[in-house]
Protein backbone atom coordinates (compact mmCIF):
# COMPACT_ATOMS: atom_id res chain seq x y z
CA UNK A 1 0.00 0.00 0.00
CA UNK A 2 1.47 3.33 -1.10
CA UNK A 3 1.21 6.27 1.26
CA UNK A 4 -0.10 8.48 -1.56
CA UNK A 5 -3.26 6.36 -1.70
CA UNK A 6 -4.31 7.84 1.64
CA UNK A 7 -4.72 11.25 0.01
CA UNK A 8 -7.50 9.72 -2.09
CA UNK A 9 -9.00 8.03 0.96
CA UNK A 10 -9.22 11.38 2.77
CA UNK A 11 -10.96 12.92 -0.25
CA UNK A 12 -13.46 10.04 -0.23
CA UNK A 13 -14.19 10.37 3.48
CA UNK A 14 -14.57 14.15 3.27
CA UNK A 15 -17.01 13.71 0.38
CA UNK A 16 -19.07 11.06 2.14
CA UNK A 17 -19.10 13.22 5.29
CA UNK A 18 -20.79 16.03 3.37
CA UNK A 19 -17.81 18.38 2.95
CA UNK A 20 -17.56 17.94 -0.81
CA UNK A 21 -14.81 16.48 -2.93
CA UNK A 22 -12.06 18.25 -0.98
CA UNK A 23 -9.00 17.41 1.07
CA UNK A 24 -9.74 20.10 3.67
CA UNK A 25 -13.26 21.39 4.30
CA UNK A 26 -13.82 24.66 2.50
CA UNK A 27 -10.75 24.32 0.23
CA UNK A 28 -11.64 23.26 -3.31
CA UNK A 29 -8.39 21.81 -4.59
CA UNK A 30 -8.09 18.80 -6.90
CA UNK A 31 -5.26 16.96 -5.21
CA UNK A 32 -5.88 13.66 -7.01
CA UNK A 33 -5.24 12.51 -10.58
CA UNK A 34 -7.62 9.57 -10.88
CA UNK A 35 -11.31 10.58 -10.69
CA UNK A 36 -12.57 7.20 -11.89
CA UNK A 37 -10.52 5.38 -9.25
CA UNK A 38 -11.77 7.77 -6.57
CA UNK A 39 -15.39 7.16 -7.62
CA UNK A 40 -14.93 3.40 -7.44
CA UNK A 41 -13.51 3.59 -3.92
CA UNK A 42 -16.21 6.04 -2.83
CA UNK A 43 -18.94 3.73 -4.11
CA UNK A 44 -17.61 0.84 -2.05
CA UNK A 45 -16.42 2.84 0.99
CA UNK A 46 -19.62 2.22 3.03
CA UNK A 47 -18.85 -1.50 2.90
CA UNK A 48 -15.38 -1.49 4.43
CA UNK A 49 -11.88 -0.17 5.01
CA UNK A 50 -10.61 1.84 2.00
CA UNK A 51 -7.23 0.09 2.11
CA UNK A 52 -8.92 -3.28 1.59
CA UNK A 53 -11.21 -1.82 -1.07
CA UNK A 54 -8.30 -0.28 -2.99
CA UNK A 55 -6.26 -3.48 -2.86
CA UNK A 56 -9.26 -5.54 -3.95
CA UNK A 57 -10.00 -3.21 -6.85
CA UNK A 58 -6.34 -3.24 -7.81
CA UNK A 59 -6.33 -7.03 -7.97
CA UNK A 60 -9.49 -6.94 -10.10
CA UNK A 61 -7.74 -4.58 -12.54
CA UNK A 62 -4.71 -6.90 -12.59
CA UNK A 63 -6.91 -9.94 -13.23
CA UNK A 64 -8.78 -7.97 -15.89
CA UNK A 65 -5.59 -7.41 -17.87
CA UNK A 66 -4.76 -11.10 -17.74
CA UNK A 67 -8.33 -11.99 -18.74
CA UNK A 68 -8.29 -9.63 -21.75
CA UNK A 69 -5.17 -11.34 -23.04
CA UNK A 70 -6.74 -14.71 -22.36
CA UNK A 71 -6.28 -17.34 -25.02
CA UNK A 72 -5.29 -14.82 -27.72
CA UNK A 73 -1.92 -14.10 -26.08
CA UNK A 74 -1.26 -16.87 -23.53
CA UNK A 75 2.45 -16.09 -23.20
CA UNK A 76 1.78 -12.46 -22.28
CA UNK A 77 -0.96 -13.51 -19.86
CA UNK A 78 1.44 -15.84 -18.04
CA UNK A 79 4.16 -13.17 -17.99
CA UNK A 80 1.81 -10.63 -16.42
CA UNK A 81 0.85 -13.15 -13.75
CA UNK A 82 4.55 -13.56 -12.88
CA UNK A 83 5.78 -10.00 -13.38
CA UNK A 84 7.02 -8.42 -10.15
CA UNK A 85 6.03 -4.82 -10.92
CA UNK A 86 2.56 -5.80 -12.11
CA UNK A 87 1.99 -7.62 -8.82
CA UNK A 88 3.42 -4.78 -6.71
CA UNK A 89 1.29 -2.07 -8.28
CA UNK A 90 -1.89 -4.14 -8.22
CA UNK A 91 -1.92 -3.79 -4.43
CA UNK A 92 -0.34 -0.33 -4.18
CA UNK A 93 -3.67 1.38 -3.53
CA UNK A 94 -3.32 3.60 -6.60
CA UNK A 95 -5.04 3.47 -9.99
CA UNK A 96 -2.11 1.84 -11.81
CA UNK A 97 -3.60 -1.60 -12.46
CA UNK A 98 -6.94 -0.16 -13.61
CA UNK A 99 -5.19 2.32 -15.87
CA UNK A 100 -3.15 -0.54 -17.33
CA UNK A 101 -6.26 -2.64 -17.86
CA UNK A 102 -8.06 0.27 -19.57
CA UNK A 103 -5.12 0.81 -21.94
CA UNK A 104 -5.06 -2.88 -22.83
CA UNK A 105 -8.81 -2.80 -23.44
CA UNK A 106 -8.35 0.25 -25.69
CA UNK A 107 -5.73 -1.69 -27.65
CA UNK A 108 -8.33 -4.42 -28.15
CA UNK A 109 -11.12 -2.12 -29.28
CA UNK A 110 -8.82 -0.21 -31.66
CA UNK A 111 -6.95 -3.14 -33.19
CA UNK A 112 -8.88 -6.36 -32.63
CA UNK A 113 -12.52 -5.40 -33.20
CA UNK A 114 -13.37 -6.40 -36.77
CA UNK A 115 -16.20 -3.97 -37.58
CA UNK A 116 -14.51 -0.53 -37.98
CA UNK A 117 -17.61 1.40 -36.90
CA UNK A 118 -18.06 -0.73 -33.81
CA UNK A 119 -14.33 -0.40 -33.17
CA UNK A 120 -14.57 3.41 -33.28
CA UNK A 121 -17.59 3.60 -30.97
CA UNK A 122 -16.16 1.17 -28.40
CA UNK A 123 -12.78 2.90 -28.56
CA UNK A 124 -14.44 6.24 -27.84
CA UNK A 125 -16.17 4.82 -24.78
CA UNK A 126 -13.00 3.17 -23.49
CA UNK A 127 -10.99 6.32 -24.23
CA UNK A 128 -13.25 8.31 -21.93
CA UNK A 129 -12.52 5.79 -19.17
CA UNK A 130 -8.78 5.98 -19.89
CA UNK A 131 -8.75 9.78 -19.45
CA UNK A 132 -10.83 9.54 -16.28
CA UNK A 133 -8.46 6.88 -14.96
CA UNK A 134 -5.54 9.31 -15.34
CA UNK A 135 -5.25 12.53 -17.38
CA UNK A 136 -2.06 11.44 -19.14
CA UNK A 137 -4.29 8.81 -20.73
CA UNK A 138 -5.06 11.52 -23.29
CA UNK A 139 -1.84 10.45 -25.05
CA UNK A 140 -3.31 7.00 -25.70
CA UNK A 141 -6.58 8.55 -26.83
CA UNK A 142 -4.82 10.74 -29.38
CA UNK A 143 -2.87 7.75 -30.69
CA UNK A 144 -6.04 5.62 -30.84
CA UNK A 145 -7.96 8.26 -32.80
CA UNK A 146 -5.09 8.66 -35.25
CA UNK A 147 -4.87 4.91 -35.91
CA UNK A 148 -8.62 4.58 -36.42
CA UNK A 149 -8.57 7.37 -39.01
CA UNK A 150 -5.50 5.97 -40.79
CA UNK A 151 -7.07 2.52 -41.00
CA UNK A 152 -10.57 3.74 -41.90
CA UNK A 153 -10.42 3.58 -45.70
CA UNK A 154 -8.34 0.40 -45.76
CA UNK A 155 -11.05 -1.25 -43.64
CA UNK A 156 -13.89 -0.04 -45.85
CA UNK A 157 -15.22 2.90 -43.84
CA UNK A 158 -15.34 6.69 -44.22
CA UNK A 159 -12.92 8.62 -41.96
CA UNK A 160 -15.53 11.25 -41.07
CA UNK A 161 -17.96 8.60 -39.81
CA UNK A 162 -15.19 6.94 -37.81
CA UNK A 163 -14.19 10.29 -36.28
CA UNK A 164 -17.80 10.99 -35.33
CA UNK A 165 -18.31 7.58 -33.73
CA UNK A 166 -15.02 7.86 -31.85
CA UNK A 167 -15.47 11.45 -30.73
CA UNK A 168 -19.12 11.35 -29.66
CA UNK A 169 -18.59 9.30 -26.46
CA UNK A 170 -15.60 11.46 -25.54
CA UNK A 171 -17.61 14.66 -25.87
CA UNK A 172 -20.67 13.25 -24.10
CA UNK A 173 -18.67 11.92 -21.14
CA UNK A 174 -15.73 14.31 -20.81
CA UNK A 175 -17.59 17.48 -21.80
CA UNK A 176 -19.87 17.60 -18.73
CA UNK A 177 -16.96 16.48 -16.55
CA UNK A 178 -14.80 19.35 -17.82
CA UNK A 179 -17.59 21.85 -17.15
CA UNK A 180 -17.99 20.49 -13.61
CA UNK A 181 -14.22 20.73 -12.99
CA UNK A 182 -14.10 24.33 -14.14
CA UNK A 183 -17.11 25.19 -12.02
CA UNK A 184 -16.01 23.31 -8.90
CA UNK A 185 -12.20 23.57 -8.92
CA UNK A 186 -11.70 26.45 -11.35
CA UNK A 187 -9.13 24.56 -13.44
CA UNK A 188 -9.12 21.77 -16.02
CA UNK A 189 -5.76 20.49 -14.77
CA UNK A 190 -5.47 18.89 -11.33
CA UNK A 191 -3.36 20.66 -8.72
CA UNK A 192 -1.05 17.64 -8.78
CA UNK A 193 -0.02 18.60 -12.32
CA UNK A 194 1.37 21.90 -11.06
CA UNK A 195 2.90 20.30 -7.96
CA UNK A 196 4.84 17.74 -10.01
CA UNK A 197 5.67 19.98 -12.96
CA UNK A 198 9.22 21.26 -12.77
CA UNK A 199 8.58 23.96 -15.33
CA UNK A 200 9.89 22.17 -18.43
CA UNK A 201 11.07 18.94 -19.99
CA UNK A 202 13.60 16.85 -18.06
CA UNK A 203 14.71 14.37 -20.69
CA UNK A 204 17.91 13.23 -18.97
CA UNK A 205 16.10 12.14 -15.81
CA UNK A 206 13.26 10.66 -17.87
CA UNK A 207 15.54 8.47 -19.95
CA UNK A 208 17.43 7.48 -16.81
CA UNK A 209 14.10 6.42 -15.30
CA UNK A 210 13.37 4.23 -18.35
CA UNK A 211 16.91 2.85 -18.38
CA UNK A 212 16.61 1.94 -14.71
CA UNK A 213 13.41 0.04 -15.42
CA UNK A 214 14.95 -1.99 -18.24
CA UNK A 215 18.03 -2.69 -16.13
CA UNK A 216 15.75 -4.52 -13.73
CA UNK A 217 13.49 -6.03 -16.39
CA UNK A 218 15.49 -6.51 -19.62
CA UNK A 219 13.00 -9.02 -21.07
CA UNK A 220 10.78 -6.02 -21.79
CA UNK A 221 13.26 -5.12 -24.53
CA UNK A 222 12.01 -8.14 -26.50
CA UNK A 223 8.98 -6.05 -27.39
CA UNK A 224 11.19 -3.33 -28.85
CA UNK A 225 12.90 -5.96 -30.98
CA UNK A 226 9.54 -7.12 -32.29
CA UNK A 227 8.87 -3.61 -33.59
CA UNK A 228 11.29 -4.38 -36.43
CA UNK A 229 8.23 -6.04 -37.95
CA UNK A 230 6.36 -2.73 -38.10
CA UNK A 231 7.08 -1.98 -41.80
CA UNK A 232 5.35 -5.18 -42.87
CA UNK A 233 2.60 -4.77 -40.26
CA UNK A 234 1.79 -1.27 -41.54
CA UNK A 235 1.13 -2.76 -44.98
CA UNK A 236 -1.46 -5.18 -43.57
CA UNK A 237 -4.20 -3.05 -41.93
CA UNK A 238 -6.76 -5.81 -42.39
CA UNK A 239 -4.70 -8.30 -40.37
CA UNK A 240 -5.63 -8.35 -36.68
CA UNK A 241 -2.18 -9.14 -35.28
CA UNK A 242 -0.57 -6.52 -37.54
CA UNK A 243 -2.96 -3.86 -36.26
CA UNK A 244 -2.31 -5.00 -32.69
CA UNK A 245 1.46 -4.72 -33.13
CA UNK A 246 1.14 -1.24 -34.64
CA UNK A 247 -1.20 -0.09 -31.86
CA UNK A 248 1.05 -1.53 -29.13
CA UNK A 249 4.10 0.19 -30.61
CA UNK A 250 2.37 3.54 -31.13
CA UNK A 251 0.85 3.54 -27.66
CA UNK A 252 4.11 2.56 -25.97
CA UNK A 253 6.37 4.99 -27.84
CA UNK A 254 3.96 7.90 -27.49
CA UNK A 255 3.52 7.34 -23.76
CA UNK A 256 7.13 6.58 -22.86
CA UNK A 257 8.53 9.49 -24.87
CA UNK A 258 5.86 12.20 -24.83
CA UNK A 259 4.99 11.71 -21.17
CA UNK A 260 7.38 9.58 -19.12
CA UNK A 261 10.71 10.71 -20.58
CA UNK A 262 9.62 14.32 -20.97
CA UNK A 263 8.46 14.85 -17.37
CA UNK A 264 11.48 13.09 -15.88
CA UNK A 265 9.75 9.86 -14.93
CA UNK A 266 8.60 9.40 -11.36
CA UNK A 267 10.13 8.95 -7.93
CA UNK A 268 8.42 5.55 -7.69
CA UNK A 269 10.34 2.82 -9.51
CA UNK A 270 8.53 1.37 -12.55
CA UNK A 271 5.17 2.98 -11.79
CA UNK A 272 5.08 5.02 -15.00
CA UNK A 273 6.24 2.07 -17.13
CA UNK A 274 3.75 -0.50 -15.82
CA UNK A 275 0.82 0.76 -17.98
CA UNK A 276 2.62 -0.33 -21.17
CA UNK A 277 4.29 -3.49 -19.81
CA UNK A 278 1.52 -5.71 -21.29
CA UNK A 279 1.99 -4.00 -24.67
CA UNK A 280 5.74 -4.69 -24.66
CA UNK A 281 5.30 -8.41 -24.03
CA UNK A 282 2.31 -8.62 -26.36
CA UNK A 283 4.56 -7.22 -29.11
CA UNK A 284 7.20 -9.80 -28.25
CA UNK A 285 4.66 -12.61 -28.51
CA UNK A 286 3.53 -11.45 -31.95
CA UNK A 287 7.18 -11.27 -33.00
CA UNK A 288 7.83 -14.82 -31.83
CA UNK A 289 4.82 -16.08 -33.75
CA UNK A 290 6.07 -14.50 -36.97
CA UNK A 291 9.80 -14.98 -36.66
CA UNK A 292 10.09 -18.37 -34.96
CA UNK A 293 8.49 -20.78 -37.39
CA UNK A 294 9.70 -24.08 -35.90
CA UNK A 295 7.14 -25.24 -33.28
CA UNK A 296 9.77 -26.83 -31.04
CA UNK A 297 11.86 -23.65 -30.82
CA UNK A 298 8.75 -21.57 -30.24
CA UNK A 299 7.64 -23.83 -27.39
CA UNK A 300 11.08 -23.53 -25.81
CA UNK A 301 10.89 -19.74 -26.04
CA UNK A 302 7.36 -19.72 -24.61
CA UNK A 303 8.60 -21.77 -21.65
CA UNK A 304 11.87 -19.89 -21.10
CA UNK A 305 10.67 -16.28 -21.18
CA UNK A 306 8.26 -16.56 -18.20
CA UNK A 307 11.05 -18.17 -16.17
CA UNK A 308 13.38 -15.29 -17.04
CA UNK A 309 10.68 -12.78 -16.08
CA UNK A 310 10.26 -14.52 -12.73
CA UNK A 311 14.01 -14.45 -12.07
CA UNK A 312 14.49 -10.81 -13.05
CA UNK A 313 13.08 -9.53 -9.78
CA UNK A 314 15.47 -11.09 -7.26
CA UNK A 315 18.47 -11.30 -9.63
CA UNK A 316 18.41 -7.92 -11.40
CA UNK A 317 15.72 -5.63 -10.05
CA UNK A 318 16.14 -5.87 -6.28
CA UNK A 319 19.96 -5.46 -6.31
CA UNK A 320 19.53 -2.07 -8.02
CA UNK A 321 18.50 -0.65 -4.66
CA UNK A 322 21.06 -2.44 -2.49
CA UNK A 323 24.03 -0.29 -1.55
CA UNK A 324 27.11 -2.34 -2.39
CA UNK A 325 29.20 -0.31 0.07
CA UNK A 326 26.87 -1.32 2.89
CA UNK A 327 26.90 2.32 3.96
CA UNK A 328 23.13 2.29 3.78
CA UNK A 329 20.60 -0.49 3.95
CA UNK A 330 18.85 0.75 0.82
CA UNK A 331 19.40 3.54 -1.64
CA UNK A 332 17.67 5.81 -4.11
CA UNK A 333 18.72 5.98 -7.74
CA UNK A 334 18.73 9.64 -8.81
CA UNK A 335 15.68 10.17 -6.63
CA UNK A 336 13.95 6.94 -7.70
CA UNK A 337 12.67 4.90 -4.76
CA UNK A 338 11.80 1.24 -4.34
CA UNK A 339 8.31 2.16 -3.17
CA UNK A 340 7.36 -1.28 -1.94
CA UNK A 341 10.48 -1.59 0.23
CA UNK A 342 10.25 1.97 1.55
CA UNK A 343 6.75 1.60 2.94
CA UNK A 344 6.77 -2.05 3.92
CA UNK A 345 10.16 -2.89 5.35
CA UNK A 346 10.38 -3.09 9.15
CA UNK A 347 11.62 0.12 10.77
CA UNK A 348 11.17 -0.85 14.45
CA UNK A 349 9.30 -3.32 16.66
CA UNK A 350 7.87 -5.24 13.72
CA UNK A 351 6.26 -2.10 12.26
CA UNK A 352 6.62 -0.60 8.82
CA UNK A 353 6.07 3.09 8.08
CA UNK A 354 2.37 2.71 7.31
CA UNK A 355 1.89 0.79 10.58
CA UNK A 356 3.75 3.53 12.43
CA UNK A 357 1.68 6.34 10.94
CA UNK A 358 -1.56 4.45 11.48
CA UNK A 359 -0.73 3.88 15.14
CA UNK A 360 0.35 7.49 15.64
CA UNK A 361 -2.65 8.90 13.78
CA UNK A 362 -5.20 6.86 15.69
CA UNK A 363 -3.56 7.87 18.98
CA UNK A 364 -3.39 11.55 18.08
CA UNK A 365 -6.95 11.76 16.78
CA UNK A 366 -8.70 12.18 20.17
CA UNK A 367 -5.94 14.52 21.35
CA UNK A 368 -6.20 16.96 18.42
CA UNK A 369 -9.65 16.50 16.91
CA UNK A 370 -11.75 19.65 16.99
CA UNK A 371 -8.93 21.94 18.18
CA UNK A 372 -8.77 23.71 14.80
CA UNK A 373 -5.23 22.46 14.29
CA UNK A 374 -3.31 22.64 11.02
CA UNK A 375 -0.73 19.90 10.53
CA UNK A 376 1.94 19.83 7.82
CA UNK A 377 2.79 16.43 6.34
CA UNK A 378 5.74 15.36 4.19
CA UNK A 379 5.14 11.89 2.76
CA UNK A 380 2.79 11.15 5.66
CA UNK A 381 -0.64 10.96 4.02
CA UNK A 382 -1.50 7.86 6.05
CA UNK A 383 -0.75 9.78 9.27
CA UNK A 384 -3.11 12.56 8.19
CA UNK A 385 -5.78 10.07 7.17
CA UNK A 386 -5.84 8.15 10.44
CA UNK A 387 -5.38 11.30 12.52
CA UNK A 388 -8.30 13.07 10.81
CA UNK A 389 -6.65 16.40 11.51
CA UNK A 390 -8.90 19.41 10.99
CA UNK A 391 -6.66 20.86 8.29
CA UNK A 392 -3.64 19.36 6.56
CA UNK A 393 -0.99 21.01 4.40
CA UNK A 394 0.87 18.59 2.12
CA UNK A 395 4.40 19.99 1.92
CA UNK A 396 5.06 18.86 -1.67
CA UNK A 397 2.04 20.88 -2.78
CA UNK A 398 -0.20 18.04 -3.94
CA UNK A 399 -3.20 19.57 -2.16
CA UNK A 400 -1.95 23.14 -1.71
CA UNK A 401 -1.96 25.49 -4.75
CA UNK A 402 0.36 28.11 -3.26
CA UNK A 403 3.09 25.46 -2.98
CA UNK A 404 2.24 23.73 -6.26
CA UNK A 405 2.68 26.96 -8.24
CA UNK A 406 6.14 27.72 -6.88
CA UNK A 407 8.91 28.20 -9.45
CA UNK A 408 11.57 25.50 -9.60
CA UNK A 409 15.07 26.92 -9.95
CA UNK A 410 17.00 23.66 -9.67
CA UNK A 411 15.86 20.16 -10.65
CA UNK A 412 16.03 17.73 -7.74
CA UNK A 413 13.79 14.71 -7.11
CA UNK A 414 10.89 13.95 -9.49
CA UNK A 415 7.57 14.86 -7.92
CA UNK A 416 9.21 16.52 -4.90
CA UNK A 417 10.71 19.69 -6.35
CA UNK A 418 8.35 22.21 -4.77
CA UNK A 419 8.76 21.43 -1.09
CA UNK A 420 7.35 24.21 1.08
CA UNK A 421 9.72 26.45 3.01
CA UNK A 422 9.23 27.07 6.73
CA UNK A 423 8.12 30.62 6.00
CA UNK A 424 5.56 29.33 3.52
CA UNK A 425 4.21 26.87 6.07
CA UNK A 426 3.92 29.69 8.61
CA UNK A 427 2.07 31.82 6.06
CA UNK A 428 -0.32 28.88 5.63
CA UNK A 429 -0.88 29.01 9.41
CA UNK A 430 0.55 25.55 10.07
CA UNK A 431 0.64 24.75 13.77
CA UNK A 432 2.88 21.71 13.81
CA UNK A 433 4.68 18.92 12.03
CA UNK A 434 4.72 15.38 13.37
CA UNK A 435 7.46 12.72 13.31
CA UNK A 436 9.65 15.01 11.27
CA UNK A 437 12.82 15.93 13.18
CA UNK A 438 14.11 18.76 10.99
CA UNK A 439 14.01 21.40 13.74
CA UNK A 440 15.44 19.42 16.63
CA UNK A 441 18.33 21.85 16.97
CA UNK A 442 15.71 24.34 18.17
CA UNK A 443 14.55 22.47 21.30
CA UNK A 444 11.95 25.06 22.25
CA UNK A 445 9.91 23.96 19.22
CA UNK A 446 9.63 20.33 20.29
CA UNK A 447 6.37 18.89 21.55
CA UNK A 448 5.74 15.32 22.69
CA UNK A 449 2.47 13.41 22.73
CA UNK A 450 2.13 10.48 25.13
CA UNK A 451 -0.13 7.89 23.51
CA UNK A 452 0.15 5.44 26.37
CA UNK A 453 3.47 3.63 26.23
CA UNK A 454 4.20 5.23 22.86
CA UNK A 455 5.43 8.78 22.31
CA UNK A 456 5.09 10.85 19.16
CA UNK A 457 7.32 13.84 18.55
CA UNK A 458 6.20 17.04 16.90
CA UNK A 459 7.57 20.45 16.03
CA UNK A 460 5.69 23.68 16.57
CA UNK A 461 6.02 26.09 13.64
CA UNK A 462 5.02 29.13 15.69
CA UNK A 463 4.43 29.79 19.37
CA UNK A 464 0.68 30.16 19.84
CA UNK A 465 -0.23 30.37 23.56
CA UNK A 466 -3.92 29.93 22.78
CA UNK A 467 -3.39 26.69 20.85
CA UNK A 468 -1.07 25.31 23.53
CA UNK A 469 -3.58 26.22 26.24
CA UNK A 470 -6.33 24.29 24.44
CA UNK A 471 -3.98 21.38 23.94
CA UNK A 472 -2.96 21.21 27.61
CA UNK A 473 -6.54 21.73 28.78
CA UNK A 474 -7.68 18.64 26.91
CA UNK A 475 -4.67 16.37 27.35
CA UNK A 476 -2.93 17.52 30.54
CA UNK A 477 0.28 15.69 31.33
CA UNK A 478 0.08 13.66 28.12
CA UNK A 479 1.58 16.73 26.42
CA UNK A 480 5.14 17.92 26.94
CA UNK A 481 6.13 21.28 25.47
CA UNK A 482 8.34 24.16 26.52
CA UNK A 483 7.12 27.59 27.54
CA UNK A 484 9.10 29.75 25.14
CA UNK A 485 9.23 32.78 27.45
CA UNK A 486 10.77 30.60 30.18
CA UNK A 487 13.20 29.03 27.69
CA UNK A 488 14.18 32.44 26.33
CA UNK A 489 14.96 33.77 29.79
CA UNK A 490 17.24 30.78 30.47
CA UNK A 491 18.83 31.01 27.01
CA UNK A 492 19.49 34.75 27.28
CA UNK A 493 21.20 34.33 30.65
CA UNK A 494 23.10 31.05 30.27
CA UNK A 495 23.61 30.23 26.58
CA UNK A 496 23.57 33.40 24.49
CA UNK A 497 26.53 35.13 26.22
CA UNK A 498 28.95 32.38 25.14
CA UNK A 499 27.71 31.96 21.55
CA UNK A 500 29.74 33.30 18.60
CA UNK A 501 28.07 36.32 17.04
CA UNK A 502 27.14 34.53 13.81
CA UNK A 503 25.43 31.73 15.71
CA UNK A 504 23.76 34.24 18.01
CA UNK A 505 22.43 36.12 14.99
CA UNK A 506 21.08 32.89 13.50
CA UNK A 507 19.34 31.99 16.77
CA UNK A 508 17.81 35.46 16.94
CA UNK A 509 16.37 35.11 13.43
CA UNK A 510 14.87 31.72 14.27
CA UNK A 511 13.32 33.00 17.48
CA UNK A 512 11.92 35.97 15.62
CA UNK A 513 10.15 33.69 13.13
CA UNK A 514 8.92 31.37 15.87
CA UNK A 515 7.86 33.80 18.58
CA UNK A 516 8.42 37.53 18.24
CA UNK A 517 6.61 38.07 14.93
CA UNK A 518 3.38 36.77 16.42
CA UNK A 519 3.66 37.61 20.11
CA UNK A 520 3.92 41.07 21.64
CA UNK A 521 6.76 40.84 24.17
CA UNK A 522 8.68 44.15 24.27
CA UNK A 523 10.80 43.30 27.33
CA UNK A 524 12.27 40.14 25.77
CA UNK A 525 12.72 41.93 22.44
CA UNK A 526 14.79 44.50 24.30
CA UNK A 527 16.86 41.71 25.87
CA UNK A 528 17.52 40.21 22.44
CA UNK A 529 18.56 43.59 21.02
CA UNK A 530 20.94 44.07 23.91
CA UNK A 531 22.60 40.73 23.12
CA UNK A 532 23.27 41.88 19.54
CA UNK A 533 24.25 45.56 19.76
CA UNK A 534 24.53 47.25 16.40
CA UNK A 535 22.68 44.56 14.43
CA UNK A 536 20.13 46.04 12.02
CA UNK A 537 17.91 42.96 11.72
CA UNK A 538 17.25 42.12 15.36
CA UNK A 539 13.48 41.74 15.85
CA UNK A 540 11.80 44.90 17.08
Amino acid sequence: MSDDAFITFRYVDQWLSGHGLVYNPGERVEGYTHPLWLLLIAGLRPFGDPTHIAMGLGLIGYAGSIAILGLSFPLTAVILALHQEMAIWSTGGLETSWFTCAILLLTWTVARTQDPRRSALLSGLVSAAVVLARPDGAIFVAAAGTLLLVWARARGSHPFRIALLFGAPLVLVLGPYAIWKLTYYGDLLPNTYYAKSGGGAWWSQGFYYLWTYFQGHPTGLLGLGAWLLLPSALRQPRDQDSRTLVAAACFSVAYLLVFVARVGGDFMYARFVVPVVPLLYLSAEIGLRRWVLRPVVRRIAFAAIPILVLLEGPVLRDPLFIDSTQAEEHRRLHGIEDERWYWHHEIANGENRIDRYRKAGLGLRPMLEGLDVTVAIAGQASLAYYGRFDRVVEEAGLTEPSIAHRTVHERTRPGHEKEATLDQLRDLEVDLRLLHGELRDEPYRMIWFDLGGYRVSGELLTYDPGFLARLFERNGERIQAMSFPDYFDYWAQEIAPVLPRAELQKSAERMDAYYFRRNDDPSRQATLRALLPGASDVPR
